[in-house]
Protein backbone atom coordinates (compact mmCIF):
# COMPACT_ATOMS: atom_id res chain seq x y z
CA UNK A 1 0.00 0.00 0.00
CA UNK A 2 1.41 3.64 -1.13
CA UNK A 3 2.68 5.33 2.74
CA UNK A 4 0.82 8.60 2.31
CA UNK A 5 -2.67 6.20 2.31
CA UNK A 6 -0.80 4.80 6.14
CA UNK A 7 -0.36 8.55 7.89
CA UNK A 8 1.30 11.42 7.81
CA UNK A 9 4.71 11.70 8.11
CA UNK A 10 7.17 14.29 9.13
CA UNK A 11 10.98 14.86 7.95
CA UNK A 12 13.80 15.57 10.34
CA UNK A 13 12.83 19.66 10.02
CA UNK A 14 9.85 19.48 11.28
CA UNK A 15 7.99 19.75 7.94
CA UNK A 16 5.31 17.22 6.56
CA UNK A 17 5.64 15.67 3.66
CA UNK A 18 3.56 13.52 1.41
CA UNK A 19 5.76 10.09 1.61
CA UNK A 20 8.36 9.35 4.00
CA UNK A 21 10.12 8.14 0.78
CA UNK A 22 9.94 11.41 -0.71
CA UNK A 23 11.12 13.16 2.18
CA UNK A 24 14.79 10.82 2.04
CA UNK A 25 14.37 11.30 -2.26
CA UNK A 26 17.98 12.16 -4.10
CA UNK A 27 17.57 14.88 -6.01
CA UNK A 28 14.31 16.37 -5.99
CA UNK A 29 13.84 19.51 -8.26
CA UNK A 30 10.87 20.88 -6.35
CA UNK A 31 9.32 20.92 -2.99
CA UNK A 32 5.66 20.14 -3.67
CA UNK A 33 5.93 16.95 -1.39
CA UNK A 34 6.36 19.18 1.21
CA UNK A 35 2.82 19.97 2.87
CA UNK A 36 3.80 22.32 5.70
CA UNK A 37 5.84 23.10 9.44
CA UNK A 38 4.64 22.13 12.35
CA UNK A 39 4.19 23.88 14.89
CA UNK A 40 4.49 26.80 12.55
CA UNK A 41 1.30 25.30 11.18
CA UNK A 42 -1.81 24.08 12.80
CA UNK A 43 -1.69 20.52 12.82
CA UNK A 44 -5.24 19.85 11.99
CA UNK A 45 -4.98 22.04 9.08
CA UNK A 46 -1.80 20.28 7.99
CA UNK A 47 -3.55 16.91 8.31
CA UNK A 48 -6.51 17.59 6.41
CA UNK A 49 -4.47 19.39 3.73
CA UNK A 50 -2.33 15.63 3.31
CA UNK A 51 -5.71 14.54 2.76
CA UNK A 52 -6.24 16.56 0.16
CA UNK A 53 -2.92 15.70 -1.16
CA UNK A 54 -3.73 12.15 -1.26
CA UNK A 55 -7.31 13.40 -3.64
CA UNK A 56 -5.43 15.37 -5.74
CA UNK A 57 -2.60 11.92 -6.23
CA UNK A 58 -5.66 9.80 -6.98
CA UNK A 59 -6.83 11.89 -9.81
CA UNK A 60 -3.10 12.64 -11.38
CA UNK A 61 -2.66 9.08 -11.48
CA UNK A 62 -6.30 8.48 -13.12
CA UNK A 63 -5.57 10.96 -15.66
CA UNK A 64 -2.60 9.76 -16.74
CA UNK A 65 -3.18 6.22 -16.44
CA UNK A 66 -3.96 5.99 -20.11
CA UNK A 67 -0.98 7.74 -21.69
CA UNK A 68 1.79 5.81 -23.51
CA UNK A 69 4.65 4.97 -21.03
CA UNK A 70 2.51 5.24 -18.19
CA UNK A 71 4.30 4.21 -14.65
CA UNK A 72 2.43 1.47 -12.79
CA UNK A 73 4.45 1.22 -9.42
CA UNK A 74 2.85 4.01 -7.32
CA UNK A 75 6.29 4.80 -6.13
CA UNK A 76 8.02 5.20 -9.42
CA UNK A 77 5.29 7.08 -10.65
CA UNK A 78 5.31 9.46 -7.71
CA UNK A 79 9.00 9.37 -7.78
CA UNK A 80 8.57 10.90 -11.18
CA UNK A 81 5.57 13.27 -10.22
CA UNK A 82 7.91 14.72 -7.62
CA UNK A 83 10.69 15.02 -10.19
CA UNK A 84 13.12 12.95 -7.72
CA UNK A 85 15.58 10.33 -8.57
CA UNK A 86 15.79 7.20 -6.88
CA UNK A 87 19.29 6.54 -6.21
CA UNK A 88 21.39 4.31 -4.22
CA UNK A 89 25.00 4.60 -3.07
Amino acid sequence: MCNPFRGVHFDVFSRMTFCCNLATAIGLQTEKHIIGKFPTQNLKELIAEHYRKIADFIQARFDEEDKDGFEYSTCLWCFKHFNAENKKD
